[in-house]
């Protein structure tokens, strides 16, 4: 899930840019002339349609993978548990047979 996450952050990383540069045309567009202005605002309120369609379509996937994620780890909890169990139990019946060797 490492690599989930960073590519999450990443994700989240590229829509904040994202949101930071439509700020940034917003302040350009205010310099432009009328007719200009009237173009760009359009695109402007396109480009955050889309960010925000993206961004939304983003929460989703994360949400959904985030459940997966979740049942899967809790499915392979008890095996997990089982597993440090005889593990534990193995490396006590090589302690045991290590010091009946020394004696």
């Amino acid at each position: 899930m490492a690599n989930s996450r960073n590519s999450f952050e990443e994700i989240e990383h590229i829509l904040k840019d994202v949101g930071e540069k439509i700020e940034d045309l917003i302040k350009k567009a205010a310099d432009a002339s009328v007719e200009l202005r009237g173009e760009l605002d359009e695109k402007i309120e396109d480009l955050k349609a889309k960010r925000d369609s993206l961004e939304e379509e983003f929460e989703a996937k994360k949400a959904y993978y985030n459940e997966k994620f979740q049942d899967k780890r809790e499915e392979m909890e008890p095996k997990i548990s089982e597993s440090i169990k005889y593990l534990k139990e193995a490396f006590q019946a090589v302690a045991n047979a290590v010091n009946v060797l020394i004696k």
